[in-house]
């Protein structure tokens, strides 16, 4: 490896290994709110949905009573 490339490298491995401590720290928090919310664990019985696609759900879509049938917020997705 070049020497000069070294302390690059170095910067970057840095920089990721702050990003993935912050994803760590996100991911706990998400699991906490999580845990906290009826409407989350209702959703989290759901297959193939988790935390954070529950997550995104409760907080982003309207509310249930916008659509007439399921089929309808599937659309609205």
């Amino acid at each position: 490896m070049p020497a000069d490339a070294v302390p690059t490298l170095k910067a970057l491995i840095s920089a990721l290994a702050q990003l993935e401590a912050q994803i760590r720290t996100l991911d706990s928090e998400i699991a906490r709110r999580t845990k906290e919310s009826d409407v989350a664990r209702r959703l989290m019985t759901v297959p193939g949905i988790g935390p954070l696609i529950t997550t995104a759900i409760a907080t982003l879509a309207p509310p249930p009573e916008t659509f007439h049938k399921a089929r309808d917020f599937a659309a609205s997705c």
